[in-house]
């Protein structure tokens, strides 16, 4: 008589690393899952070893953006959770697809070498956006990141090209001047104060995805006072006339 044993893998436990009690993680996760509290809505690579990884909801992000399998790793009581990584060596390629559909990145290195018996250091050492990417452009072209306040009926406009650079100023008096404008800079990433976030829906540009959709920025940085300032330290001039 011949007995047939099946063996399966146990399921992945798709849950959210905004519902996980850090207690119920191994002390490992622990450390990612504090690193990633602290860059919500990034999709986090977290180095681990050759490679850099993803969990939870990220994994699931990474592996359907970039057709990766998407397999599981045991945490503790949290059961299996989804996993999915990249091979360090590949990033420059990964990392251009990532950002090319509007997927911010943060990524984590280590800091440390792996000693038995101790967690190894890591850190956010750069958080890539469209408009603040570096490698792999088109040199022919610029890569703009946009930032615009409305006050009134009017809006504030600040544009530059990190790579080269340029930083440009302008005021734009109503939705049509500020769509005609946006669509010839073609900006690959625009941040936004929460009066202008209200006006994205009067712009047929983003509506059919020409232009990046608004992203509302914490008031605080467009706040006058704290703007001055940091322009003036910045350009190290006493006055902005």
């Amino acid at each position: 008589m011949c007995t047939i044993i099946t063996m399966t893998k146990p399921e992945i436990n798709h849950i959210n690393t905004w519902e996980v009690a850090i207690e119920d993680a191994t002390p490992a996760m622990q450390k990612f899952l504090e690193i990633k509290k602290e860059h919500p809505g990034v999709l986090l690579l977290y180095q681990m070893g050759d490679f850099y990884e993803t969990f939870f909801e990220d994994a699931v992000m990474l592996s359907r953006e970039l057709e990766l399998t998407l397999t599981g790793r045991e945490c503790g009581a949290l059961g299996r959770i989804p996993l999915a990584g990249i091979p360090i060596k590949s990033l420059d390629s990964y990392l251009e697809k990532l950002v090319s559909r509007d997927i911010k990145v943060a990524i984590c290195e280590q800091l440390s070498e792996p000693i038995k018996g101790q967690l190894v250091d890591r850190k956010v050492v750069k958080v890539v956006t469209p408009g603040t990417i570096t490698d792999a452009l088109d040199e022919r072209k610029n890569n703009y990141i946009c930032s615009i306040a409305k006050q009134g009926d009017a809006y504030g406009v600040v544009y530059a090209d990190i790579t080269t650079g340029e930083l440009k100023l302008l005021i734009a008096d109503g939705n049509r001047n500020l769509e005609d404008f946006l669509s010839r800079i073609k900006p690959s990433e625009i941040l936004v104060n929460q009066e202008a976030k209200k006006e994205e829906a009067n712009l047929s540009s983003t509506k059919i995805g020409v232009l990046p959709k608004f992203n509302e920025y914490s008031s605080i940085a467009f706040q006058f006072a704290r703007a001055e300032r940091l322009a003036k330290k910045h350009f190290e001039v006493a006055s902005l006339a």
